[in-house]
């Protein structure tokens, strides 16, 4: 990296944090952690992140947590409304359009 100006391997190793962070959004994300990442002390690391992403480390990991899980919950949301739009093509509505049929459900032979 000695060959390349300053803000160019800062941006290489940054980008590699969030990647990281991205990629780990369920196991260490500490300033420790994320400094080694960024082959920084942890001071400078804590100082410069705040300075190249614009808000501090730890504020970022919130958000970007916090982001994941409002799309699940949206994700759940979705999926539950698809349900209840349509309840006959869940496992219990299958069960009960099949039971109000007058002929049996089909037998498959799995043989």
């Amino acid at each position: 990296m000695s060959d390349m100006p300053t803000h160019f391997a800062y941006t290489k190793r940054f980008n590699a944090v969030l990647a990281y962070i991205d990629a780990n959004l369920e196991g260490d994300l500490s300033v420790r952690a994320l400094s080694q990442v960024a082959n920084f002390s942890t001071f400078h690391f804590h100082r410069q992140f705040s300075a190249f992403v614009g808000v501090p480390v730890s504020r970022y990991v919130q958000l970007t947590v916090e982001i994941l899980h409002g799309h699940r919950r949206v994700a759940t949301h979705l999926l539950l409304a698809r349900r209840l739009q349509h309840p006959e093509r869940t496992h219990a509505g299958i069960a009960q359009s099949s039971s109000r049929l007058d002929t049996p459900a089909p037998q498959v032979d799995c043989k």
